[in-house]
C-alpha cells in the first residue's frame, strides 16, 4: 500500500484526472512565482543602474553649472570637460553592462519590452519596459569647454534627468 488514494487510473479514474489537473496547475503556479520572482529581479537591476546614472547626470550637472563660471581660465575648463566626457563613458558602460540573465536592459535601440508569464494562464502577463540610456540617446553631448556650452548642457542633462526619473519611477511601481 502507497498511502495515496489513487495509484492506478482503475482505481479512480475521474479523481485522476482531477488531481493530475491539479499537479499542472500547481506546478505552472510555482513556475509563474518563479518567473515573477525574475521578472522583480531584472526591474531592480535595471533601477539599481539608473539610480547610478542619476548620480553621474547631478555631478556632470555640477560640473556644468562650474563650467558657466566666467572666471574659468582655459586649465580649469579643460580639467571640467575631461571629468565630463569620463562620465558620458561612464553612463555608456552602464548602460551597455545592465544586464539581467544576458538580456541588456539600458542599451535597447528604440525601447523594448520583457514579457513575464506570472502563471499557466495564457495572457497572464506583465511586462517591464527596457530602454537605451546610453549618454547619447539621453541628449547629454557637447562639453563644458566653455561657459555658452555649459550652459546649453545643463538643459541637456536637465532633461536626462527627468527622462530617468521617470523610468526609475516606472521600475519601481
Amino acid at each position: 500500500s502507497s498511502g495515496k488514494r489513487i495509484n492506478n487510473a482503475s482505481d479512480d479514474a475521474a479523481g485522476l484526472a482531477i488531481a493530475t489537473r491539479m499537479d499542472s496547475k500547481i506546478r505552472g503556479m510555482d513556475v509563474g512565482i518563479r518567473n515573477s520572482n525574475d521578472g522583480i529581479s531584472a526591474a531592480q537591476t535595471a533601477e539599481g543602474a539608473l539610480g547610478s546614472i542619476t548620480n553621474i547626470l547631478q555631478r556632470m550637472r555640477d560640473l556644468a553649472v562650474q563650467g558657466s563660471n566666467g572666471t574659468n581660465n582655459t586649465d580649469d575648463s579643460a580639467s571640467l570637460d575631461k571629468e565630463f566626457t569620463q562620465l558620458k563613458e561612464e553612463i555608456d558602460h552602464i548602460a551597455n553592462n545592465t544586464t539581467f540573465n544576458g538580456v541588456n536592459l539600458l542599451n535597447v535601440t528604440g525601447g523594448g519590452k520583457l514579457d513575464i508569464q506570472l502563471s499557466d494562464v495564457k495572457g497572464d502577463t506583465m511586462s517591464i519596459t527596457t530602454m537605451d540610456a546610453t549618454a547619447a540617446t539621453l541628449t547629454v553631448a557637447g562639453d563644458v569647454k566653455s561657459a555658452a556650452n555649459s550652459a546649453t548642457v545643463m538643459d541637456q542633462i536637465d532633461a536626462a534627468i527627468k527622462t530617468v526619473s521617470t523610468a526609475r519611477a516606472d521600475y519601481g511601481a
